[in-house]
């Protein structure tokens, strides 16, 4: 059995390369390996993953749901909180659809000649948020959001409101921090869950 042991130790050298180990004696003769990881998260972990989110659920969505309620605005406060999430690197064109798809989230019909729009009547809340792709610098979050809509039936005297819900895929980059660059497939959905 002892003859053994140093190939058994030389094999357990080769398989941690890469990893500090530290060592601690548990009995006169033997060496037992702790192996610890040095490398940093695969970006396709759970922490890599769970950073994406912090930062889409602490930051960009509420700088999206703030600026969506404030309109074309340039000074205000969601403007700026948008301004700040927003990836600075994309060119005018990526710039005004990102904005254009801000603005248009929560919009179940723009209307035609005899039925008004059917829109959001009140702020936009996440209902289920998961990171569908992951390849950094690149993420893309899929958001499943419910609201109140409201629309105005031609042959009604007053407004219909009903609960709607809608998904849609935010594209984000990472510099220093994660971004958002674009919004896309923003559609209406029966509701938020598994089923979709």
């Amino acid at each position: 059995m002892i003859k053994y042991l140093p190939s058994v130790v030389v094999a357990a050298i080769l398989v941690t390369a890469g990893c500090q180990s530290h060592t601690q004696q548990a009995h006169p003769g033997t060496t037992v390996f702790t192996v610890v990881s040095t490398a940093a998260p695969d970006p396709g972990t759970d922490a890599s993953r769970q950073e994406v989110l912090r930062r889409f659920t602490n930051d960009i969505w509420p700088a999206v749901v703030a600026y969506s309620g404030e309109g074309p605005s340039q000074g205000g406060p969601g403007n700026k909180r948008w301004a700040a999430v927003t990836d600075q690197g994309i060119n005018t064109d990526a710039w005004n659809a990102l904005r254009d798809a801000v603005h248009h989230l929560g919009v179940v019909s723009d209307g035609d000649n005899t039925h008004g729009p059917v829109t959001a009547s009140d702020a936009l809340r996440a209902a289920d948020t998961h990171v569908t792709a992951l390849d950094p610098p690149n993420a893309t979050v899929q958001v499943c959001y419910t609201y109140t809509a409201v629309s105005y039936p031609s042959d009604a005297a007053h407004p219909q409101y009903a609960p709607a819900a809608s998904e849609a895929d935010f594209h984000l980059h990472k510099t220093d921090n994660w971004y958002l660059n674009a919004i896309t497939n923003d559609h209406v959905v029966p509701g938020c869950g598994a089923t979709n």
